[in-house]
């Protein structure tokens, strides 16, 4: 699992050169423990900010060891995701209290100003995944999804719609349904590359 640091804004008008430094990019890019971006979600993550939505951490997925299904939160089977986000503004508006920011427009200002930019990126990915799912035939728990994380401020995760359901599936479900994921994980790289080079 990676949580790694913010991808660049881009626009969508790249050359195969503009791609190759966008990986070497990825390939310099770790979260605060020095864990660089999962190399099953890196093609993905490229292909994402080739296209101008930077992303805030990635997963390509796992089934952990001796982990339990104790911890609903957290358990054995992690599925796949990207988290797209806008940069936020200094102070981070889910770092400030909200009454503090009620009380001073300038801190509201900021706060709907990275909203507004939240919602324009889920615009963006929505029209991708539209091209992308058009006539693709994918079991609904492996279709790539658009999930708001932080409704209010329109941040979101790239995820997959039976994600959450595959949690508490037997672990033989779980480890065909990861594969599954991975596999359409490859093929929407395969399709963010196509559709910028």
């Amino acid at each position: 699992m990676s949580i790694v640091a913010r991808g660049p804004e881009c626009d969508s008008d790249r050359s195969p050169a503009d791609w190759k430094h966008l990986e070497r990019r990825a390939d310099a890019t770790t979260d605060e423990r020095g864990t660089p971006i999962d190399p099953g979600i890196r093609g993905v993550v490229v292909g994402l900010w080739a296209h101008g939505l930077p992303t805030e951490s990635s997963c390509e997925g796992h089934l952990l060891e001796g982990v339990t299904d104790d911890d609903p939160a957290f358990g054995p089977f992690v599925a796949p995701y990207v988290s797209i986000e806008a940069p936020p503004p200094s102070p981070h508006p889910l770092e400030v209290e909200p009454d503090v920011v009620a009380a001073s427009p300038a801190l509201r200002e900021q706060a709907r100003g990275w909203r507004v930019a939240n919602h324009h990126l889920q615009v963006r990915l929505l029209a991708l995944l539209e091209r992308f799912l058009a006539g693709r035939a994918v079991p609904l728990h492996a279709r790539l999804q658009l999930s708001p994380t932080a409704h209010e401020w329109g941040t979101c995760e790239l995820s997959f719609a039976g994600a959450q359901a595959t949690r508490v599936a037997p672990r033989e479900v779980q480890a065909a349904r990861l594969a599954e994921y991975q596999a359409e994980l490859a093929a929407f790289a395969a399709f963010l590359r196509q559709s910028v080079t």
